[in-house]
């Protein structure tokens, strides 16, 4: 199907290309309300899209926001419930202060930059970025930044204090999987494990603060060494390993799922008296027969104040000192542990 034009509807208005772009652009003060009602009509009719890139050009003002999820080379999935939950909030509010996202899934500082030149951005939401690529970004980006989940070297550290365009959104993942296993071994003992995604231990991440705080919690409680680490490339070997563990840190609840399928399948069954804490409360644990502790980051309100964030740096102009490091809120959530209840961290 074509795709319909002003001259399309100025035609089929019977009015000028001026009246039609004045009606779509809420400069309609001078228009009757027939004709504006009849230009509206007709655009839904048509299912006419503006032009926002030429828009851009004309007004020197995008309402365009790219999304750029940060992959590393590894296989990406945008239906994650991690990722629908943080797109649901900034859907929500980019709809609300009349601005459009455009998604994109990014590896590399050259991808971002192709992805700049061929569409004029307001600003950038990012998520998951490896901490030199953000700096990068930093240095090469001059429209409004929001990282998620995005940890920084003291460099990049630097870099966020010398701007006015920058701000980091993160949760606060070493104290919350502290509480997470000082709960696992009040209520299970030592005899506990952490399950994650491969992670560089050398680098800074959400996964190495998660197993910063988990191993610092495991040795608080009197473990001796480190927590030992398996990774979910390598599941086979936790299973053969399963029976030495009373408890587990995962760093998702999509792979703690994981495991206890694998679990099942191949021995049969989880072990009643083995207790999981996991990152994410994400819907699907409800439909898990075995229960899950949870730590509930707030995705989709995460979502929600990185793009009003967002918002609020194009209409001032610059972030505010005090908004440059924002964490959002979470929840602990208690399924099976002996201590009972939530607990909220902050």
């Amino acid at each position: 199907m074509k795709k319909a034009t002003l001259k399309d509807i100025a035609q089929a208005a019977n009015v000028s290309i001026a009246t039609v772009s004045n009606v779509l652009n809420d400069r309609h003060h001078k228009v009757s309300q027939e004709t504006v009602a009849q230009i509206q009509a007709l655009a839904q009719e048509l299912q006419y899209m503006p032009n926002l890139n030429a828009k851009a050009l004309v007004t020197k003002a995008s309402r365009l926001v790219s999304v750029l999820f940060y992959s590393g080379g590894r296989d990406f999935n945008y239906s994650d419930p991690f990722v629908a939950s943080l797109l649901e909030g900034i859907e929500r509010i980019a709809r609300q202060e009349n601005y459009y996202i455009l998604l994109h899934n990014i590896e590399s500082l050259e991808a971002v930059h192709q992805v700049r030149r061929q569409w004029a951005f307001a600003g950038h939401i990012v998520v998951g970025c490896d901490a030199h690529m953000a700096a990068a970004m930093i240095e090469s980006i001059s429209e409004p930044l929001v990282f998620i989940d995005t940890y920084l070297t003291a460099q990049g550290q630097a870099l966020v204090e010398a701007s006015d365009h920058v701000q980091l959104l993160n949760s606060k993942d070493y104290d919350l999987a502290y509480a997470g296993v000082e709960l696992l071994a009040r209520s299970q003992g030592l005899d506990l494990a952490f399950l994650s995604y491969p992670f560089d231990p050398d680098q800074v991440g959400v996964i190495q603060a998660r197993y910063a705080g988990a191993n610092a919690a495991y040795q608080a409680a009197g473990g001796q060494g480190d927590l030992p680490i398996y990774l979910n490339t390598k599941l086979d070997d936790l299973i053969k390993d399963l029976s030495n563990y009373r408890g587990l840190m995962v760093t998702a609840d999509v792979l703690a799922m994981e495991l206890v399928k694998v679990s099942q399948s191949q021995l049969g069954q989880w072990g009643p008296d083995r207790r999981l804490m996991s990152f994410d409360n994400i819907p699907y644990l409800q439909y898990l027969a075995t229960e899950v502790n949870t730590i509930d980051l707030n995705q989709v309100h995460k979502g929600e104040e990185a793009m009003a964030s967002l918002s609020r740096v194009l209409s001032s102009g610059q972030t505010a000192h005090d908004q440059r490091q924002q964490y959002i809120p979470a929840n602990l959530i208690n399924k099976n542990l002996s201590l009972e209840g939530s607990t909220s961290h902050d």
